[in-house]
């Protein structure tokens, strides 16, 4: 998810989980991610999806085009209107994150005014 591939070459992915042991061992980690249930989002299906703004990666925008063009990709969905919301609230309950490193991740939204 990015507000402006074109200009940024770059596309930040999201590596959603349906593996949520880790984050329910010790609830203080869920303040800082995402929880679905499934037919939230197209394409997850499992009955709770968590995703987290530490499992991310950037892909450019022309390999993600090619990838379409070349049949090894397809758009499934978009994200639910309420994500970028949701994402900023999930980065600022990350409390063992720095400063820097929560402004860094958060360049990616738009300001929300």
């Amino acid at each position: 998810m990015a507000y402006n591939v074109t200009s940024l070459k770059l596309v930040r992915c999201f590596k959603p989980t349906s593996k949520t042991r880790f984050y329910d061992a010790e609830p203080i980690r869920l303040s800082g991610v995402l929880q679905y249930n499934a037919g939230e989002i197209a394409g997850l299906n499992e009955p709770r999806t968590i995703i987290d703004p530490e499992r991310t990666y950037d892909i450019s925008y022309d390999a993600l085009r090619r990838s379409e063009w070349n049949g090894q990709f397809h758009l499934v969905g978009k994200m639910p209107a309420d994500f970028a919301t949701r994402m900023i609230a999930a980065v600022n309950g990350k409390k063992e994150w720095r400063q820097r490193q929560r402004r860094d991740f958060l360049s990616w939204f738009p300001t929300q005014d």
